[in-house]
């Protein structure tokens, strides 16, 4: 392959020349997740703001590449809408241990109490331990019962990582502040 049909190749093209369409392209999927997220972020009205997420939302559901999943969910975690809510839930399904971090920290933005049940679900459940810390990270941020419930029950989990996380999530979701000490919180 000479230098040039490399290029080409990265821009569109097969090996036999035929043109493929740009969008089939992970630059081409790319650049349009960019256009949305600028349309997102410049929407002048909610109904466009919800329009332009759901599009967004589509992409998640249709996409292999984990790269573009990613860019996705980060756009959405940072844009309140109901698509958003949708699209973190979505994204804590997903195969990707990174995108399922991200949808966490999405949902700690969202001021949702469906989300603390969400996210205690994910402290509770999912399989790989950063996700699971990443959940407690995000409960801190909920001044809620049930998120304080979440976070008590994770102290107790084998893992000192995630103890010492769920107490410092402990801190500052709870009205009292009983420090550093695990066996403080477990009373």
């Amino acid at each position: 392959m000479t230098e040039s049909s490399f290029w080409r190749n990265q821009l569109g093209s097969t090996d036999s020349g035929a043109e493929v369409p740009y969008k089939s392209t992970t630059v081409g999927r790319m650049s349009e997740v960019q256009r949305l997220a600028d349309r997102l972020a410049e929407a002048d009205s909610r109904n466009e703001a919800a329009a332009t997420a759901g599009e967004l939302l589509n992409i998640l559901k249709q996409e292999d590449e984990t790269l573009i999943r990613t860019e996705v969910v980060r756009v959405l975690a940072a844009t309140p809408t109901d698509a958003s809510l949708d699209a973190m839930q979505i994204a804590l399904q997903d195969k990707s241990a990174e995108i399922r971090v991200l949808a966490c920290e999405g949902l700690a933005k969202s001021n949702s109490l469906e989300s603390i049940s969400i996210l205690s679900n994910t402290l509770a459940r999912d399989a790989d331990l950063d996700v699971r810390i990443a959940a407690a990270r995000a409960l801190g941020q909920f001044q809620s019962a049930t998120a304080v419930e979440a976070l008590t029950r994770a102290i107790n989990d084998p893992d000192p990582a995630l103890q010492f996380v769920a107490v410092q999530s402990l801190r500052q979701s709870h009205s009292e502040d009983l420090g550093n000490n695990i066996n403080s919180w477990r009373q």
